[in-house]
């Protein structure tokens, strides 16, 4: 991969929705082989869960996931939120996503 990204071959966008696609794939076949003891009462249980991240300043972070308004223009970070779904018996992530942290401009 470092080599495909060296050449350009993946810009840092199409990096992180292989990433993405990667991490749901790797999620699911986990996710489907594990043992039914592994299971809460024979149930596949998904578990919900998030933090915020700051973003480097580059036009297109600023474009995507503007700077709260909370800041002083020029001040601060960017910020965004990665979601998942987790297999509780495997730990292992099904679904991830990148989002936009709303803010005032949203309500």
């Amino acid at each position: 991969m470092g080599i495909a990204l060296a050449n350009g071959v993946l810009a840092p966008r199409g990096m992180a929705s292989f990433s993405i696609a990667l991490t749901r794939e790797s999620g699911r076949l986990l996710s489907t082989r594990a043992q039914r003891g592994w299971r809460w009462r024979g149930r596949c249980v998904k578990l919900a869960d998030g933090t915020g991240i700051s973003m480097p300043d580059t036009r297109e972070d600023q474009a995507r996931y503007p700077q709260p308004r909370s800041q002083a223009e020029g001040v601060g970070l960017f910020l965004a939120g990665l979601v998942g779904i987790v297999c509780l018996s495997t730990g292992a992530v099904l679904e991830a996503a990148i989002v936009r942290i709303p803010d005032d401009r949203d309500h």
